[in-house]
């Protein structure tokens, strides 16, 4: 069973997040969480829990997520509702930390000012701390309400990681008779600037870029012939020096729906829980973007593992 929890603050950029998530149920067994935070008030003063205001506040953020399961019932689907009440960043992390979920889905901006923010303030929190997978939304492109996945571009590098993202694409693209794009991009190969470009060394980094490149579309070979042949699957390799303009440009130039990259789980010393490409992707990308969290980690995305290691085609040799 997937966790997803779906923090919402009342608006309706916020709210595009739920037709997100129950797409996102539709191709897992999944149990949904609505989570509303009564923010504390901006003078920063203390919530009287005890005050007719405060429960006037919660008993209208309860009737509005009981309104929003009204309007998106939908049989055999167990969708819960949580009022908590805090400054909504450090709540919604509290709450994350409590009740452990496998995906967040957030837009990139609710009711707060974006204009100091690639990423909204309490997105760019929430994203940048948490150790589980993340659906990033953003709220300027339309949404269909009854959403629906058509195209589903999937980053591809050497790691087994991707094995998982391709594994978990395949699962949604299923039900939502999509196509996949295996994308797999390389840099462009280069002299050390030492080195004259005398005639040799072109030749020898024309070799390397035909063994890199060769070594790339072996890889994503492997992969489709593992996707069920009724799935409509597109390999493609391009060279880059930059992955992920690359990626984006890739994404809108074929119009597709969903990116759906995997991230290496973050350790202790790391500065960042992200490796450059999807931080950049995050702060950029105008795509519906699903940031998968590595399955090598026991005690991180257990459940998306599980569906990951479930599947046959994909399970570990």
């Amino acid at each position: 069973m997937i966790r997803i929890l779906i923090p919402l603050d009342g608006s309706l950029a916020a709210e595009a997040s739920l037709s997100h998530a129950i797409a996102i149920a539709k191709a897992f067994p999944a149990e949904l969480t609505l989570l509303r935070v009564i923010a504390e008030p901006a003078t920063g003063s203390v919530v009287r829990t005890d005050s007719v205001y405060f429960a006037l506040w919660r008993q209208q953020a309860q009737s509005y997520l009981d309104g929003l399961v009204d309007r998106h019932a939908i049989q055999d689907l167990s969708i819960d509702c949580k009022v908590a009440e805090g400054r909504p960043a450090e709540t919604i992390l509290q709450f994350i930390g409590s009740s452990k979920p496998d995906l967040v889905i957030l837009t990139r901006f609710g009711h707060g000012n974006a204009q100091n923010f690639a990423t909204g303030g309490t997105a760019q929190k929430i994203v940048s701390s948490v150790d589980c997978s993340v659906l990033l939304l953003d709220p300027g492109r339309p949404t269909d309400p009854k959403q629906r996945y058509r195209r589903i571009l999937v980053p591809i590098d050497d790691t087994r990681d991707a094995d998982c993202a391709v594994a978990i694409a395949t699962m949604i693209a299923e039900v939502h008779n999509a196509s996949l794009l295996l994308l797999h991009v390389i840099d462009e190969p280069r002299l050390p600037s030492s080195l004259p470009a005398s005639r040799r060394a072109r030749d020898l980094v024309g070799e390397m870029h035909r063994l890199v490149r060769a070594e790339a579309e072996q890889r994503l070979r492997q992969l489709a012939a593992q996707i069920p042949s009724h799935i409509s699957v597109e390999r493609r390799v391009l060279v880059s020096t930059d992955t992920s303009l690359a990626i984006e440009s890739t994404a809108d130039d074929d119009d597709c729906s969903l990116l759906l990259l995997h991230a290496p789980g973050s350790e202790p010393e790391q500065s960042s829980r992200y490796d450059p490409v999807s931080q950049s992707l995050i702060l950029y990308s105008h795509l519906p973007l699903f940031i998968l969290r590595s399955p090598a980690s026991e005690h991180l995305a257990s459940n998306f593992r599980s569906v990951y290691l479930d599947q046959p085609s994909y399970r570990a040799s």
